[in-house]
């Protein structure tokens, strides 16, 4: 479906965005202390060089920290959110290791998109009672259950989502 329209982001928006991008200064800085720092250290105190692994763990570190620092950084140079209509497929939130934040929504064309608790709240409740309501109580039928959804294209991040 082509795009709706589009929207300024909001400074929440954007400070969110941003704070999504300060791992990756923590990785670059690690990297650089172990270039130098540590790596002087170490050889002068024990006479042997950082072990070699632990430079390829934090680069690696740093090619996934900075991936997502490029798109978050791609959205806030852009300034702007798109608004798209779309069929919701399904819902779902991890269950390890995202102590409740991480949430996803799966939709026809956009693919899949992270969103709030808050907003995966107000996803379901629409995707619930409209199944209810256009399956006629069969268990098991699904029903395209269709979303305004204010999205950022390159982080693939849901700001809000809208039962139409």
């Amino acid at each position: 479906m082509p795009p709706t329209g589009r929207r300024p982001l909001t400074a929440p928006e954007r400070g969110r965005l941003l704070a999504d991008c300060i791992p990756c200064l923590f990785v670059l800085a690690g990297m650089v202390v172990l270039a130098t720092v540590w790596s002087d250290l170490t050889a002068a105190l024990a006479g042997r060089r950082t072990p070699f692994l632990l430079g390829a763990v934090l680069g690696l570190f740093l090619l996934v920290t900075g991936s997502i620092a490029v798109n978050r950084l791609r959205d806030v140079l852009a300034g702007v959110a798109v608004v798209e209509q779309d069929h919701l497929k399904r819902l779902w939130r991890p269950r390890r290791g995202s102590l409740g934040r991480d949430c996803y929504g799966s939709f026809e064309h956009l693919g899949t998109l992270r969103m709030s608790p808050s907003e995966f709240g107000r996803a379901t409740t629409g995707f619930d009672l409209a199944q209810l309501h256009y399956a006629g109580g069969h268990t098991g039928r699904t029903v395209p259950v269709v979303f305004r959804v204010t999205y950022s294209p390159a982080s693939k991040i849901a700001w809000s989502v809208v039962h139409v």
